[in-house]
């Protein structure tokens, strides 16, 4: 079965709630498209850059109209509500903004996580991938790599050391470590099999 097309009706009144929105609600809703997990509310801080008090009230409204749910912890995390929502409003985006905000989550994570980069570096490739920085998509990608096969997950590491071969490929990124990173690729699916 392939994928299946969000109802028009549905994604029509989603759109309608949404046009009824402040820009930074809106801005919100794209951000946690894009985003595709729970977002820490201290990341949609840095993403907003607001500290006035419109980012809680921008997300209470969101959680009030039931198109934003705030998950507990030690830090809220906030989400949407739905996958069909997420998928009509990044479907909504453009190329451009898409790989902007990436970009933009990207950076945001960095500073957030400075101190955890390893931990993070998955997410960190997979923004990078689809912003601007190929560069940091380079690096990021051999770091989750190298975090998933210290975790055994092989399945996870392959397609990031693959994708930094490609990168190489395509002039981006430091040529010396490719025997390096051929050599970790041939490692990880060693371990598979």
């Amino acid at each position: 079965i392939g994928t299946l097309a969000i109802p028009s009706g549905i994604a029509a009144i989603f759109r309608r709630r949404a046009a009824q929105l402040s820009p930074i609600e809106r801005r919100l809703l794209e951000i946690l498209a894009v985003n595709a997990r729970p977002a820490p509310s201290g990341l949609l801080e840095a993403l907003t850059e607001s500290t006035d008090g419109t980012l809680e009230r921008a997300l209470n409204v969101l959680v009030q109209r039931q198109m934003v749910s705030r998950l507990p912890g030690r830090e809220f995390r906030y989400r949407l509500v739905h996958d069909r929502i997420r998928e009509t409003v990044y479907g909504d985006l453009n190329q451009v903004d898409r790989a902007s905000i990436h970009q933009r989550i990207g950076t945001a994570l960095e500073l957030l996580y400075r101190h955890h980069l390893d931990e993070y570096s998955h997410e960190l490739a997979h923004h990078f991938r689809l912003g601007t920085a190929s560069e940091k998509a380079f690096e990021y990608s051999i770091m989750a790599g190298d975090h998933a096969n210290k975790t055994f997950a092989y399945d996870m590491a392959a397609p990031l050391y693959a994708y930094a071969l490609e990168l190489l490929d395509r002039g981006i990124g430091n040529t010396a470590l490719r025997s390096s990173i051929t050599e970790r690729l041939g490692e990880t699916y060693y371990r598979q099999a």
